[in-house]
């Protein structure tokens, strides 16, 4: 990972929705190209469901200043699916987990809280593409690129990526089975290990795996930054892990779904 260096940056935790650039051979992208964007805790639940009404995603998209009507969202399964849409009707009632668009009036979403949000954009075709990366999906923007390149005639040296703020290593401990997976699958870097009141811990990064990931994609490093904040550390940003934390293990998991803050991210 030592020579594949993207640039970063942090979240301002006053912010009712931080917007921030894509990068392109190490400098902003001009707004008027693409501009990424995530809701805080503050705004409140952002959580999608077909079958739910959330007033609330209206009131926070028009307070930021974007048109509720051109908003896609997306049923989240923690899966590798991804839809190509041209018009909003195109993923009606589908479930996946990233978005992809060549019409600029449109804006792809996805909620997140712990997983990681994927920005993508290609400078040259002006696709731009909205991912959720959750540990069970890893690899999502692997198959976001591919699928670029196969439709849209995309250049990976064209691609632009943003990953966005998701819970680190830092409180990201997991099993040693999900430790193993991900070693095997992205690269020993998205491991750590310490020793713990005389147990070995195991913390997998998110970040060093999906980087390993575009790395392996062809998206270059002076093409891609990322986020630092944790959102299990920033009591700004939603968590499920910290926000249920302490909850009864049998709570019902649409019960437990209901008690943390699930963020917007998005792509306009």
């Amino acid at each position: 990972m030592t020579q594949y260096l993207p640039s970063f940056f942090s979240l301002d935790p006053n912010a009712l929705v931080s917007f921030f650039p894509f990068v392109f051979k190490g400098k902003p992208l001009e707004k008027e190209l693409a501009v990424c964007g995530i809701s805080s805790r503050t705004a409140g639940s952002m959580r999608f469901r077909w079958n739910e009404k959330n007033e609330n995603r209206k009131i926070v998209f028009e307070r930021a200043g974007i048109d509720f009507k051109n908003v896609v969202p997306l049923e989240l399964i923690h899966s590798k699916n991804v839809y190509i849409i041209e018009e909003k009707k195109d993923v009606f009632q589908k479930q996946g987990d990233g978005l992809l668009t060549a019409t600029h009036s449109l804006v792809p979403s996805v909620t997140v809280a712990d997983c990681m949000p994927i920005y993508l954009y290609d400078t040259e075709n002006r696709v731009k593409g909205m991912l959720h990366s959750g540990w069970k999906g890893t690899g999502i923007c692997a198959e976001a690129v591919r699928i670029m390149c196969e439709h849209y005639n995309s250049k990976p040296e064209n691609i632009c990526a943003v990953i966005g703020p998701h819970i680190g290593s830092c409180c990201y401990n997991v099993d040693k089975e999900r430790a193993d997976y991900f070693r095997l699958e992205f690269s020993p870097v998205a491991v750590s290990e310490s020793v713990e009141n005389g147990k070995t811990v195991y913390y997998v990064s998110l970040l060093n795996a999906n980087l390993f990931l575009l790395k392996q994609c062809g998206i270059l490093p002076e093409n891609v930054t990322y986020c630092t904040n944790c959102t299990c550390c920033s009591p700004f940003l939603g968590s499920h892990r910290r926000e249920t934390a302490g909850l009864p293990d049998n709570m019902p998991p649409e019960e437990r779904s209901k008690c943390f803050t699930p963020m917007v991210a998005f792509v306009i």
